[in-house]
């Protein structure tokens, strides 16, 4: 097995550090890019150890060679490692906090939209899904949300097109996604709700939860007429609901010891 001093070495020899996708054994490289990830986590925290991490030159210099060799400079959606770039957009966020101060570093200037924020204009920039959803086919807030400038600020893509369709959202109330799919900015998949609705959406869309909370109510009702100290009523009360909501007899049990959906109080 490889050591991270091995690594370190290696990469000395080269002219340049190489980016995660050079790691490729037949490539001459001592091993892969997954070795280097078991090794040291992240591919930064590799640069980290060989003194090599990426500086905001580093980034300048690797754009201007982006520009003379095709005669644009790189927009935003452009930084991503797997097309060669050798950081993600996150990494230049985090050194420049926004695209447009690192425009502003390497001489550039700001990019201005020309077109008006409309529906349509949203759509245009999404990938339409079978299930009609308009997925934001740009940058996306903490890897979820699809973001866009407006008026001088960020903003998420779901809020600007429910807005647009239905005007000022109301104190107090946030949009929510009845599609379950963060990305999408289809206004017809868009709902007005409380803080409390969208965190009871968040956990009724998780990977294998299907009670509601009109399931819970029910079954917290009846454990109210139920006698658990008799043998038997505990596991026959859990089957009971299980096969009613189709769902896991631990699911029920849950609800019953009070371990999950503690808020909902009968």
């Amino acid at each position: 097995m490889i050591t991270k001093e091995e690594c370190k070495e290696f990469v000395y020899t080269l002219p340049n550090f190489p980016i995660r996708n050079d790691w490729i054994v037949a490539n001459g490289y001592p091993c892969s890019a997954s070795s280097i990830y078991k090794l040291f986590g992240a591919y930064s925290n590799f640069k980290d150890y060989c003194n090599k991490s990426l500086t905001k030159e580093d980034c300048k210099e690797f754009a201007l060679k982006v520009k003379e060799e095709t005669g644009k400079f790189p927009v935003s959606e452009n930084w991503i490692v797997n097309n060669g770039y050798p950081c993600s957009y996150d990494s230049i966020r985090k050194l420049f906090k926004t695209y447009n101060n690192f425009r502003d570093y390497c001489g550039e200037p700001h990019i201005v939209r020309t077109e008006e924020i409309s529906l349509e204009w949203l759509k245009s920039k999404c990938i339409i899904d079978d299930n009609d959803c308009w997925n934001w086919g740009k940058s996306l807030q903490n890897g979820l949300y699809g973001s866009t400038r407006n008026k001088g600020r960020t903003q998420s893509t779901h809020v600007l097109s429910y807005t647009l369709k239905n005007g000022n959202i109301p104190k107090d109330f946030v949009v929510r996604h009845i599609c379950n799919n963060k990305t999408c900015c289809n206004p017809d998949h868009l709902k007005l709700g409380t803080h409390r609705d969208n965190q009871l959406d968040s956990r009724c869309y998780r990977k294998g939860v299907k009670l509601t909370e009109d399931n819970i109510k029910s079954i917290k009702q009846d454990m109210l007429k139920q006698d658990f100290s008799i043998r038997g009523n505990k596991n026959n009360f859990d089957k009971k609901w299980s096969k009613q909501f189709n769902v896991s007899i631990r699911s029920i049990s849950y609800v019953r010891i009070n371990k999950t959906w503690k808020d909902i109080i009968i």
